[in-house]
């Protein structure tokens, strides 16, 4: 093994352990511009062509006119695209991207890149999936382009570059869908049931499933089905209500377990917004949450604080909204806060402004469909 072979094996596994972690990605790339004779490298992934980049990284270059490029040019960059249509794993020199008559018109080109070490780049197309990954490595000189041996080196770690790539943005995104489980699921003290446009249970969290075997719901071929008669009727007709519009996006109503003869709260609503960020969930339709209790269907403490930040509603806000959906009359409200009247009816007003609401109803209505979508 010679040492390029060496030095090969070295970059290649520096790619795999940047997935891992994600901060040794700068040394990372830095091997690679030293494998290939170059200079600055930059790594971007993006969900679309036009749009900022979703994961970035930069070295070996004028951090000042990578930021400006990023804030100011990216946008309108033309080779964007283009490098985004190409063949994965081809490389892209300057003439493949840019004609002669554009480099000499080009406001990207002639403003960012001919001045800040950024022309003859040599560009690759690594997307994988649905997101657009590319690479693009300036030569030391960026007035000569790169020859062919460094092609050839170039060429030689682009497959490794794209799959080490892949399975950093697949482990970021379980990072989240986990993350965002977790915010979801973890609510305490509700049964939390995601079903799809037939009934069939796609997935129950553990309280979900205490309910389902002390005799609240049945569930046969995964379709569930209140147990007792009038839970069965109010969840037909919750979800008719859902299906016609009849009620913005979440449906309530009380359900008896005919067994214990305990009831439990019961909250429908459509998958969007909370669910659309789960792909692993296949076409989700509803949520279901289940609140064992005696007097009414509770919204916590914390699902308020999430629509709060969601609609960036000030704490006293948050509080008189708090106090309405329990069911606290604006005047006791005002008491227990030590406040007037005047100044709890000015508050809720606010609240109901900036939720775009002229109504408690509605309000209580936006609360119970938004409180568990959290900011990202």
């Amino acid at each position: 093994m010679d040492d390029q072979d060496t030095e090969f094996i070295k970059v290649r596994d520096s790619f795999f352990e940047a997935a891992v972690n994600p901060d040794l990605w700068d040394r990372a790339l830095a091997g690679f511009s030293d494998f290939t004779g170059g200079s600055s490298v930059n790594l971007v992934v993006l969900d679309k062509p036009g749009a900022p980049p979703v994961i970035e990284h930069f070295v070996r270059g004028d951090d000042a006119a990578y930021a400006r490029y990023l804030g100011d040019y990216f946008a309108i960059d033309r080779r964007v695209p283009r490098v985004a249509a190409a063949q994965v794993g081809r490389i892209l020199l300057e003439q493949d991207v840019l004609s002669e008559e554009e480099k000499r018109q080009d406001t990207v080109y002639n403003e960012i890149l001919a001045g800040n070490g950024m022309r003859n780049l040599a560009l690759a197309n690594l997307s994988s999936g649905h997101l657009l990954m590319g690479i693009g490595i300036a030569p030391q000189n960026d007035a000569d382009p790169f020859e062919a041996d460094q092609l050839t080196r170039l060429a030689r770690l682009l497959p490794h570059l794209r799959n080490a790539l892949s399975f950093y943005t697949i482990n970021i995104q379980l990072q989240l869908q986990r993350q965002m489980l977790a915010d979801l699921f973890a609510l305490d003290g509700k049964g939390i049931v995601v079903l799809d446009m037939n009934r069939r249970v796609l997935f129950a969290n553990a309280l979900a499933e205490t309910q389902f075997s002390s005799g609240l719901i049945s569930v046969r071929q995964g379709t569930i089905t209140f147990r007792h008669r009038n839970s069965e009727m109010a969840w037909q007709r919750a979800l008719q209500d859902l299906q016609d519009g009849e009620v913005t996006g979440s449906a309530s109503f009380m359900a008896e377990n005919p067994e214990t003869l305990g009831m439990t709260g019961v909250r429908v609503l459509s998958a969007a917004p909370v669910l659309e960020q789960f792909p692993m969930f296949t076409a989700p339709a509803m949520l279901m949450l289940l609140t064992p209790i005696n007097p009414g269907l509770a919204i916590s403490p914390t699902e308020v604080a999430r629509f709060g930040a969601l609609f960036r509603l000030t704490p006293a806000e948050c509080r008189v909204i708090e106090a309405i959906s329990a069911g606290t009359g604006l005047d006791d409200h005002a008491s227990q806060q030590g406040i007037r009247l005047d100044t709890a009816r000015k508050q809720l007003k606010s609240a109901m402004a900036k939720c775009g609401v002229t109504s408690q109803k509605a309000l209580i209505s936006r609360l119970e469909r938004f409180c568990l979508v959290a900011l990202r």
